[in-house]
């Protein structure tokens, strides 16, 4: 999948993130969603796992896509502007060692990140409980915790 294909799904995914911001009772779970898309009729379907997580105390939201590919999936998220780039974006499995994600580009919606996942990390964050992305944002550290309990389900559903 294009990082222009990713960032137009994303842009579209983004334009609800208000609207899951005022429902507190939203925030409760992050279900792990399916996506399957063909640029054709006869072309092969391209799938992805979604979950988007929104902070309650800052409204701030953010977007993982997780696609499979051959040698393990492309990980991408979309993290909100005003991203202190120099301190870094990272990313880590059950409060594990963090690993850092490259900047994409950025639009008016977020900042699109990048990084690839060998096979066996996949396989280690299909059995994860949590999933987390740091960032430093306004001069505070930002953490997003995604809950991975229904990931593995989502995960059959695509590969």
């Amino acid at each position: 999948m294009s990082w222009k294909a990713l960032a137009a799904g994303l842009l579209c995914t983004l334009s609800c993130a208000p609207v899951l911001a005022q429902d507190s009772t939203a925030l409760a779970s992050i279900d792990w969603q399916p996506q399957c898309t063909s640029k054709g009729r006869h072309a092969p379907m391209q799938c992805s796992a979604q979950a988007v997580q929104v902070l309650p105390s800052t409204k701030l939201t953010a977007t993982l896509v997780l696609s499979i590919q051959d040698n393990g999936a492309d990980l991408n998220a979309v993290l909100p502007l005003g991203l202190n780039l120099p301190e870094g974006i990272t990313y880590s499995v059950d409060r594990g060692p963090e690993s850092p994600m490259s900047l994409r580009t950025c639009l008016p919606q977020g900042c699109v990140l990048v990084t690839h996942l060998t096979s066996a990390a996949l396989t280690k964050l299909k059995s994860a409980t949590v999933f987390s992305l740091s960032a430093h944002v306004g001069g505070q550290l930002v953490k997003f915790d995604f809950p991975m309990e229904k990931f593995a389900g989502v995960f059959e559903q695509i590969r």
